[in-house]
């Protein structure tokens, strides 16, 4: 489930991906992981929406993607600064 959040058949970067799945597994409680999680429990219930209700909701959407872009970038800077330390 973590791995696919972190782009399951993506393989252009696996080496990152290597370090994150790592990360996911070592460190479950982290904010990097606790954001990957809220972004896909985001992404899986607006997906189980019907194609109106898609429509209808996606203006709504674009804020609360806007608010996950930026909490992911400050986790995605601790993340990186935190495997930084601890290489």
């Amino acid at each position: 489930m973590a791995r696919e959040a972190v782009g399951g058949g993506d393989n252009r970067h696996p080496r990152v991906r290597a370090v994150v799945y790592h990360h996911i597994q070592t460190a479950p409680y982290s904010p990097f992981n606790s954001t990957l999680k809220s972004i896909q429990e985001f992404v899986e219930e607006k997906v189980e929406r019907n194609v109106l209700l898609r429509v209808i909701g996606s203006t709504a959407d674009v804020g609360k993607i806007k608010e996950y872009r930026e909490n992911l970038q400050q986790a995605v800077n601790q993340f990186t600064v935190s495997n930084l330390i601890h290489e």
